[in-house]
């Protein structure tokens, strides 16, 4: 069975054997794996508008500290425009 993540206010990647374990077993239990936790340092703004309709939004996950030249990754959930959500990629 595929690991989905659970979608809520998390973000990152979860690393080490621990945590690897702890996801398996959770997804191997319910289906549904813990979505990973957000660093402390990254601050998360949430549904801005990038278009006319309501639905359109996106989040934007950016350092707390000023990073000048830092790095951008856009991501874009793919296949589920007319149903899909960008919780379910998160």
């Amino acid at each position: 069975m595929p690991v989905r993540y659970a979608t809520g206010s998390r973000c990152g990647v979860r690393s080490g054997r621990r945590r690897r374990a702890r996801t398996t077993a959770a997804s191997q239990a319910s289906g549904v794996a813990p979505s990973p936790r957000c660093p402390a340092d990254v601050r998360v703004t949430r549904d801005l508008a990038y278009g006319g309709d309501p639905a359109e939004r996106f989040d934007v996950y950016a350092p707390r500290a000023g990073s000048s030249g830092a790095s951008v990754i856009f991501m874009v959930h793919s296949g589920g425009w007319k149903h899909g959500d960008k919780g379910v990629a998160a």
